[in-house]
């Protein structure tokens, strides 16, 4: 095969910049694929309608104790539940999302019936 073309490419072309270029977040996709933690959630702050379906798409980041408490009081301050983000309470333990998630999770109260008395966590 010495001295034969065994496979051939088109030629490419890079422009390299001296700075870098911010891309427009028009979407939570957008802002996940190149935004920081502070920028993402800025996002979510900001968004018209939050949709709890499209939040799954930052779970991964809950392991974060910081990213967690952020997400949690927006949510609290746009009147938002997910039973996935506060069941990280537990994770990070924090009591006052913990009992919020045991009072709001209806299985656990299905299950216990007349017996569901959160009232066992003490918050100081």
């Amino acid at each position: 095969m010495e001295g034969n073309v065994c496979a051939k490419s088109s030629e490419n072309h890079y422009k390299v910049l001296e700075t870098i270029v911010k891309t427009e977040h028009k979407s939570l996709d957008d802002v996940l694929q190149s935004g920081s933690k502070g920028e993402i959630l800025n996002f979510i702050r900001n968004m018209k309608v939050v949709k709890l379906k499209e939040l799954q798409k930052v779970y991964w980041m809950l392991r974060d104790k910081e990213f967690y408490e952020s997400i949690v009081n927006i949510m609290r301050e746009r009147g938002l539940y997910d039973s996935a983000v506060w069941s990280v309470a537990y994770f990070h333990k924090d009591f006052v999302s913990l009992k919020e998630y045991f009072e709001q999770t209806q299985n656990l109260k299905h299950i216990l019936g007349p017996f569901a008395d959160f009232s066992f966590i003490k918050l100081d």
